[in-house]
């Protein structure tokens, strides 16, 4: 996980809690805790089990160098991978975290490339049939460091998803604005997080 996503959630403003919705759209604080637990017992980067690869779940680190792949940042993913990093989350801030990110998502496309991809914008967008979700806010990052050869390309989308059907497939694409990259993910909700949780 990006530090971006934890610096996220240590900046997220204080906010009324939502009335609890059974979806992994919007989860309970009961969920939203139990997520925080699980995050802060386990030993290996848990970002894995939110990953997915142009084929499908690949259950990979998101900086592990292969294809194309996202990580698909739910409420309760952020909630694990910031506890993972920092600690089980004292209430407050399970109070804020699910004010700020319910029926929100984050995508983080990370891709092998160059330093001329960091030279184009990028036309990401969600689709689940005839709905269309694009990004709130969004950017471009890379890492030069992560591998020996090539450079570690990440698109990272803020996107709002309180119209998106919590219990269909749905799909992330994003293509280069000048360019010919395209990238194209299908992502099942049934198929994220772990047995526990999504």
């Amino acid at each position: 996980m990006s530090l971006t996503l934890v610096t996220l959630l240590m900046l997220a403003g204080c906010g009324k809690a939502t009335a609890p919705q059974s979806s992994w759209k919007a989860p309970t604080l009961s969920e939203f805790r139990k997520a925080s637990e699980w995050g802060a017992q386990q030993e290996e980067e848990p970002a894995k089990s939110w990953t997915v690869c142009e084929s499908g779940p690949c259950r990979v680190s998101p900086d592990w160098r292969g294809g194309p792949k996202i990580h698909v940042a739910t409420p309760l993913a952020i909630t694990a991978v910031s506890a993972y990093v920092g600690g089980e989350l004292d209430e407050e801030t399970l109070v804020d975290v699910r004010a700020q990110f319910s029926n929100e998502l984050i995508i983080s496309l990370i891709f092998e490339g160059t330093i001329w991809d960091l030279d184009t914008s990028y036309e990401a967008v969600i689709t689940q049939g005839d709905l269309v979700i694009h990004p709130f806010q969004s950017s471009l990052d890379y890492d030069m460091e992560v591998w020996e050869e090539g450079v570690a390309i990440k698109l990272e989308c803020r996107l709002k998803i309180k119209d998106l059907d919590p219990d269909k497939p749905f799909w992330f694409s994003a293509t280069q604005a000048v360019g010919s990259q395209r990238f194209e993910f299908k992502i099942d909700p049934n198929n994220l997080g772990t047995e526990e949780f999504f």
